[in-house]
């Protein structure tokens, strides 16, 4: 059967378009070609954008790897780089960098997506000077924001209730850092992109992940604000920063597994702001009620606090005095700097809690992770440990034992025996430098002595941190120094024994400071050293080996410098008036009342500058802070 052509050109809608064109009149084919060509145009854009989707200019840096990994790119401002006037800029995770996020919560018990931005708000105030204030948002996506095709649904991320850190651009301008962290638990729950949303243009240089931090550092390369998965309002006056939501990022109480957060505290390095010998310069802050004060030194410009040393951490920290000093405050997981040599459990624990020793004598002891004991380390000298023991019965445990080696009179390099330690007493405080705890471990492995579970949790301390090394099964001396209080004494005898077994542990570890003091010992007048050796010979229970010159010139410094300066010579008169004392070393006591204790009174002035100049601490407070 043949088919008709003219049947077929009539029922072929094509053909009929093309008479019809052919037909029409000449500015109807001028419109109709214009509408073509932006069919076309608006084709080839699809097509370009779509291809550029794997050719993104937003990376993710510094991977393990060192390589960059381009974002997913959901729209025109993630392709571009760039977010115009009320724009947003959308980006999707891709399964590697999803990997990545999940190996940096898993190492460091949390982690923040930190975007880098640019905007000249003065340009755009100065191109529209009616415009009060210009918002910038930034937060994540997540499944729901997304059709199940993968795309991103339209206006989801601009309700007003969503979860986002927010900035009026007006009042910052240049480059800034924003970070966001994730929630707990999210190595499970990875967000899948993020978006970025500004009523002006606004410029993205770059993003990478890391472990989380929240509050503000104003002394990198551009200034940074970090948030927790809360979100937030940047502070850009830089005089506050709200850890109110941080206990959605970091742990809220300490135990043998985790522990809370640290504030990292920096400090401006300019002269014009540190204090001097004749007046000391103090940040203040408020923190739920608690104020802290911090001593600005020029031979420390940060410090660190344990979240777990103050009443109610997670609050709104507000600057009160002084807020142009300080560079930062960050809120962050401590550091483990060593690699665990051993794994804590309910009865002990290995790893120091790094604090300025300020916030030791108050330190919660709901917040110790072991019933016993806690552990710290000075946070401007590591290997410096402080003790703190339930009692003196948990402290003998730890150390009765080792002061008889170490120190005691008639006892001194012996290792005694559990029964012949029986009835007693050490001492009521303690401090020992790594070399004298190696030779006291070496001696009792040597003889064969089954030590306690106390002393065999003390070596692994000392090994987890350094004190001692191991070598070949024998003990070495490493770096840095052991203090131990007890909870069983007093308030105001706790401030006096940490200052003076915390003057020793510097004695301990720096050179410089021994031969100092040694200088100013040998220099001191004749009869106020002879008081001094009587005055500890009259005391038995001191017990100390007056003849070990070490000992003597360590212990002249910490009984001189454990009260301030001002004290001194009421210390010192005082003691030489007790009648132990009358009674050993008479004349002696008199000269020194008669004095009143001026040799002392010297060297405590002589020493005072040299530990000034060389820590910014003084006599009678090795503290930075105080509350």
């Amino acid at each position: 059967m043949e088919t008709n052509s003219e049947t077929v050109k009539k029922e072929n809608p094509i053909l009929k378009i093309a008479v019809w064109f052919k037909n029409a009149s000449k500015p109807i084919k001028i419109v109709c070609a214009v509408v073509g060509a932006v069919i076309v145009i608006d084709l080839i854009c699809c097509i370009v954008l779509a291809g550029r989707k794997s050719s993104p200019t937003v990376f993710m840096e510094s991977l393990p790897d060192g390589n960059l990994s381009g974002f997913v790119s959901l729209d025109s401002g993630a392709i571009n780089g760039g977010i115009k006037q009320n724009g947003f800029a959308d980006f999707g995770f891709s399964e590697v960098q999803k990997k990545i996020i999940e190996k940096i919560y898993e190492a460091n018990g949390s982690c923040a997506l930190v975007v880098k931005l640019e905007a000249d708000s003065e340009k755009y105030l100065t191109k529209n000077p009616e415009s009060k204030s210009f918002i910038l948002r930034f937060g994540f996506l997540k499944d729901e924001d997304f059709l199940k095709k993968g795309r991103l649904k339209k206006n989801n991320r601009t309700t007003d209730n969503r979860i986002a850190v927010s900035a009026d651009l007006t009042k910052l301008n240049g480059a800034f850092a924003v970070s966001m962290a994730l929630p707990k638990g999210a190595s499970e729950n990875i967000p899948e992109g993020f978006f970025i949303y500004s009523d002006a243009p606004c410029k993205i240089l770059g993003a990478y992940v890391c472990a989380a931090e929240i509050g503000f550092d104003k002394s990198r390369d551009m200034p940074f604000f970090g948030f927790s998965s809360n979100g937030g309002l940047i502070d850009s006056s830089f005089s506050s920063v709200d850890f109110s939501s941080a206990s959605e990022t970091f742990a809220v109480q300490n135990t043998v597994d985790s522990s809370m957060p640290e504030i990292i505290v920096k400090m401006i390095d300019n002269e014009e702001y540190k204090s001097t010998i004749e007046g000391n310069v103090f940040v203040k802050l408020n923190a739920g009620g608690e104020q802290l004060s911090i001593k600005n030194v020029k031979n420390a410009n940060s410090l660190v606090i344990p979240s777990s040393a103050l009443k109610t951490p997670f609050v709104l920290f507000d600057i009160a005095e002084n807020k142009e000093i300080v560079q930062a405050i960050l809120m962050r997981n401590p550091v483990e700097e060593k690699e665990p040599l051993f794994k804590a459990n309910a009865t002990e624990v290995f790893v120091p809690i790094k604090t300025d020793p300020g916030l030791i004598l108050k330190y919660p002891k709901t917040n110790w992770r072991v019933a016993d004991y806690e552990i710290f380390e000075w946070d401007r000298f590591p290997g410096i440990l402080f003790f703190d023991t339930r009692n003196y019965d948990i402290q003998d445990n730890f150390f009765r034992r080792m002061a008889f080696f170490v120190e005691k009179q008639g006892y001194k390099g012996r290792i005694l025996s559990n029964a012949e330690l029986q009835g007693k007493h050490g001492y009521n405080a303690h401090d020992y430098s790594p070399e004298s705890m190696a030779n006291f471990f070496n001696e009792a492995d040597r003889k064969g002595v089954k030590l306690n579970k106390e002393e065999e949790t003390l070596r692994k301390i000392l090994l987890q941190n350094g004190l001692l090394l191991n070598e070949d099964g024998k003990m070495k001396a490493g770096k840095g120094g052991l203090v131990s209080i007890s909870q069983e004494s007093a308030d105001y005898l706790r401030v006096q024994l940490l200052a003076h077994e915390g003057w020793h542990t510097l004695f301990f570890l720096d050179e410089a400071f021994r031969n100092y003091v040694t200088a100013v010992y040998y220099n001191l007048e004749p009869n106020t050293q002879a008081f001094l050796i009587d005055y500890f010979k009259s005391q038995p229970s001191l017990g100390y080996d007056t003849n070990d010159e070490y000992l003597m010139k360590n212990e002249f410094m910490a009984y001189v410098m454990q009260q301030r300066l001002g004290a001194v010579a009421d210390y010192f008169v005082a003691h030489a008036k007790w009648g132990s004392v009358q009674k050993y070393t008479k004349s002696l006591a008199d000269y020194i009342i008669q004095t009143e204790a001026r040799g002392f009174v010297d060297a405590a002035i002589m020493m005072n500058d040299f530990v000034f100049d060389s820590y910014g601490i003084e006599c009678g407070d090795i503290n930075l802070v105080r509350r």
